[in-house]
Formats: structure tokens, C-alpha cells, sequence
């Protein structure tokens, strides 16, 4: 059982199953939601999702994606793509006790600059 919550502690969240995946995803959108290089992304069956408390409020980003956030703090917390309802991305720092390491880098060919990584995980072009 995972269980999450946004900045504020409104919104509270379980996922009763496993992490099926977890990314650092460097594409832009990422980059300009979490303010800094890259955002870190875990997946979840959608089906093992349940709210607990608070109110989501949901933006449709882009064609194929809805994102939710804290109506109260706006703390940016999941995302799913329209075409698929099984799967929910959760942003990994929402997650209590969690400490995931990412299984890959994907958008690597968006990213920041700057960044120098060597932590040897591997990498996805987009």
C-alpha cells in the first residue's frame, strides 16, 4: 500500500498495488510543472487508486494528457493519458516514505543544459 498527500495535506491518496515504473522525465512540460530539470514519475495500476481526501482539480495539458493538482496548494500530483485508463502517473515526491530511483531518464534529449548525470541509469532520447 502507498500512500501520498500534496504540499498542504488536503488531498490524500492511496494506491493499493505496486510501483510498475518509475522515470525522471526532462521534457519541457516537466521541466516548467516541477520549476527545476526534470520531474520523477511513478506509475500505478489506475484501478489501485484511491482519493481520501480533498478535491483534485484537472487540467488537460496537451491532446492525450489530463494532470491533477491540489484545488488548495496546487501541488501538481498525477497525470494519465486519455487514451489509456489503466495506467496513473504519480509524481514520486508525493509519495510518503518513498525513496524511488528512477529506472530510466526518458525525454533525455530535452534536457536542461546544464545537467551533468552520471548516475548510470539509462536513457530514452523521448
Amino acid at each position: 500500500m502507498n500512500i501520498g498527500k500534496c504540499l498542504c495535506g488536503e488531498v490524500k491518496f492511496e494506491l493499493a498495488s505496486k510501483v510498475r515504473w518509475v522515470g525522471a522525465c526532462h521534457c519541457r512540460m516537466c521541466q516548467r510543472l516541477s520549476g527545476g530539470a526534470f520531474q520523477i514519475w511513478a506509475s500505478f495500476h489506475a484501478s489501485a487508486f484511491k482519493l481520501l481526501s480533498g478535491q483534485l482539480r484537472k487540467f488537460q495539458s496537451s491532446s492525450n494528457v489530463i494532470r491533477s493538482s491540489c484545488a488548495t496548494c496546487s501541488s501538481h500530483l498525477f497525470f494519465e493519458y486519455i487514451d489509456n485508463d489503466k495506467d496513473l502517473y504519480v509524481a514520486a515526491p508525493a509519495l510518503e516514505g518513498a525513496d524511488l530511483k528512477p529506472e530510466e531518464h526518458i525525454w533525455w534529449s530535452s534536457k536542461a543544459e546544464w545537467l551533468c548525470m552520471n548516475d548510470g541509469i539509462a536513457t530514452r532520447p523521448e
